[in-house]
């Protein structure tokens, strides 16, 4: 999570923060932190219809970038998706979007958008009145920003031929890979003895793929070399191999 502005009345805690998800945890926070009333500006998408006909004889549309305002009324949050969709009423015009007319802002990572705190509007073209940030909202979006609060275990949790590669956290947890693989069944001939055995080499390294792909060795007090070194040798313990291009990568 980045807090790029905050503009709070010292006295009075009214005002808004302008922040930026990094990860999916962060949508976690912040949709948490969402109320119905709140104004919430950011970019959004709209497909605009022109008044004229494409060589086809169709209506020609596009697909317009716009930076809006909104009175947040209806907020959704998809953790696989990775996105939190907030549905309200457009508070300012633009060129394509008149005020009142319901639109939906998807905040995802890496795209900024700023909360001020209202009461519900119930239909008035200027919202509701400002209100307070709630302290613990703040501090919940402040230790957000701070990586040893959001520290996270990656677990794995295992079975002959599937594997969940699960990561939790404080606040959440999350499946980020299952790694499902035939795995025949045990038997004296050796050409059975020898399909299982390639079959079980690939699914753990189905898993170490998946390992190296969501799991990000990373600590305050130790060099990530020296943590994805160690990861490796464990993986190498159990029979797995570290993806190549993974070892280059970082």
């Amino acid at each position: 999570m980045k807090i790029t502005s905050k503009q709070l009345d010292p006295h009075t805690h009214k005002g808004f923060i302008k922040l930026m998800a990094e990860h999916n945890e962060d949508l976690w926070h912040i949709f948490n932190v969402l109320e119905a009333g709140d104004h919430l500006t950011g970019t959004a998408f709209r497909r605009v219809t022109k008044d004229r006909f494409d060589a086809a004889g169709r209506t020609d549309s596009q697909r317009v970038k716009m930076h809006i305002t909104i009175e947040v009324d209806v907020i959704s949050y998809d953790p696989g998706d990775e996105t939190i969709r907030v549905s309200g009423r457009s508070m300012v015009e633009t060129a394509h979007l008149k005020p009142g007319q319901y639109h939906t802002l998807v905040i995802e990572p890496h795209r900024a958008v700023t909360i001020e705190k209202h009461e519900p509007g119930y239909g008035s073209p200027a919202g509701g009145a400002a209100k307070p940030w709630p302290r613990l909202f703040v501090q919940r979006l402040t230790d957000a920003c701070d990586i040893a609060t959001s520290a996270e275990v990656a677990v794995a949790v295992m079975a002959e031929g599937l594997a969940h590669l699960i990561l939790v956290s404080d606040q959440m947890s999350l499946v980020k890979a299952k790694i499902e693989r035939a795995i025949p069944v045990k038997s004296k001939a050796a050409f059975s003895a020898s399909q299982r055995e390639s079959a079980m080499h690939r699914f753990y390294n189905g898993l170490a793929q998946a390992v190296a792909q969501h799991v990000d060795f990373w600590c305050r007090q130790v060099p990530r070399r020296r943590l994805r070194r160690d990861a490796e040798q464990v993986l190498l313990r159990l029979r797995l191999v570290w993806p190549v291009e993974a070892r280059e990568g970082r």
